[in-house]
């Protein structure tokens, strides 16, 4: 897990760079009025989800021959770990500005429900699929608790905004 986290590395910058940006900007509209919040949000998807699709399917082959080079005699075959992750990564990447925008508005109790909520299903999946699945397990695990938290701070979002 720990190679593939380091072959995610630039999502890593990215979600930073992401949170840098978006945090400033999302908080000076809600100062000015709130209800600007979805608009800039309407904006920067419409702006910057082509980019960040693009990155995304880049990223695909270029960490595989990565892993193939370096990886893959040590540890395997791991295309599989690295979609699952590479999907779940994605899944935070598009979620981003929503965790943002609900900071912006002063609005974190949804952050806290959602972590809460993604940890718990990460306890209750670990357990069933690590123990049927192994490693596997382990990354579909990470999957479903990347879905949990994200699907939570999007329901929070649409009902507050």
């Amino acid at each position: 897990m720990r190679i593939i986290q380091n072959l995610f590395g630039v999502f890593t910058i990215l979600l930073i760079g992401m949170d840098n940006f978006l945090t400033p900007t999302f908080s000076m509209k809600a100062l000015e009025s709130e209800n600007l919040i979805p608009v800039v949000m309407k904006d920067f998807y419409k702006r910057y989800t082509k980019p960040l699709v693009l990155i995304y399917i880049v990223s695909i082959p270029v960490m595989y021959i990565v892993y193939c080079f370096l990886y893959q005699d040590k540890y395997g075959e791991g295309i599989a770990y690295i979609l699952i992750v590479w999907f779940a990564q994605l899944i935070a990447m598009s979620t981003k500005p929503i965790s943002i925008a609900l900071k912006a508005k002063e609005v974190t109790y949804p952050l806290f429900y959602s972590h809460l909520f993604g940890a718990i299903s990460m306890i209750i999946f670990g357990v069933v699929l690590i123990t049927l699945f192994n490693d596997m397990g382990f990354v579909l695990t990470l999957l479903f608790a990347f879905i949990t938290a994200n699907l939570m701070n999007y329901i929070y979002y649409r009902k507050i905004f």
